[in-house]
């Protein structure tokens, strides 16, 4: 089996976690998929060069805009390119566009009586396109992939509200799940930062019992199971259980402990948290 990794921008939550699954259960050749929510990268196991090529295309039918990345080193992570601060504003200000034209809608039908009318259906049209059109993609994507997420949800409730001619309403649900949809993708974007910021806390060499010996090598080498050592007043470079020894940790960065905690054997220590005193 060989696996092949794809950077998929489009990759926030779950929701679309989903989507892709159930579109790459339909590619020949594909053993199974993993999923990096954190660096928002898609692992396929696959037999053959040509099911790879199979793969970036039906992700690319669902509009996840994929990139395939070169093979890197175990426990090597790709940097995540941030979204350009001009799509950001852009973002930001179709979203406020769209939020004022939704208003603009409901108040002309609530002064005018008239829900129907050519202004606010023009009004509440100009509201979903400009606010709207990224999570109404989302949702004919999951109704072509059979898909039941809240995305569907949304467009049917849209879809709903227009057919019994409430457009104010519709533009209304539609500027409100855009603003839920960014304050998730900024959520989820800090939350990125503040792990990426935690890993660079630990330290790039490790010291690995190999046999009788101790030797130093780099942590993004070591795997699940190994005993490493960690000495007084150094970072601990990986999640894990203590072993041997006894110490107090300073792990203030991850927990926000105030004072170093104390740690036996069967405790958890937590990489980037200092070693204050004893050897583990």
């Amino acid at each position: 089996m060989t696996a092949t990794r794809f950077r998929v921008p489009r990759m926030d939550c779950a929701t679309e976690k989903e989507v892709i699954t159930r579109r790459l259960a339909d590619v020949d050749g594909i053993d199974r998929v993993e999923f990096d929510l954190i660096d928002r990268i898609v692992i396929v196991h696959h037999d053959a060069e040509a099911t790879a090529t199979s793969a970036l295309r039906a992700l690319r039918e669902i509009e996840m805009e994929p990139t395939r990345l070169e093979e890197a080193a175990p426990g090597v992570r790709a940097a995540v390119a941030p979204l350009p601060v001009a799509n950001q504003r852009r973002e930001l200000a179709l979203l406020a566009i769209s939020g004022v034209t939704a208003l603009a809608a409901e108040i002309v039908a609530w002064t005018s009586g008239r829900e129907q009318s050519a202004i606010v259906i023009a009004l509440a049209v100009f509201s979903i396109v400009t606010g709207g059109i990224k999570a109404l993609r989302k949702a004919v994507v999951a109704a072509r992939t059979l898909t039941l997420n809240i995305n569907l949800l949304m467009l049917i409730a849209v879809v709903g509200a227009v057919v019994i001619g409430q457009w104010p309403e519709a533009a209304m649900v539609t500027f409100l799940f855009a603003c839920a949809e960014v304050i998730e993708a900024r959520s989820v974007d800090r939350a990125r930062d503040a792990i990426r910021s935690l890993m660079v806390l630990a330290p790039d060499r490790t010291w690995v019992r190999r046999g009788a010996a101790w030797v130093e090598e780099d942590t993004a080498g070591i795997t699940a199971g190994e005993t490493i050592q960690v000495r007084p007043g150094e970072r601990v470079p990986l999640d894990g259980t203590v072993s041997a020894g006894r110490t107090s940790i300073d792990q203030a960065p991850i927990t926000g402990e105030s004072i170093p905690v104390g740690k036996v054997v069967g405790d958890p220590v937590f990489a980037g948290s200092v070693n204050q005193q004893g050897m583990i």
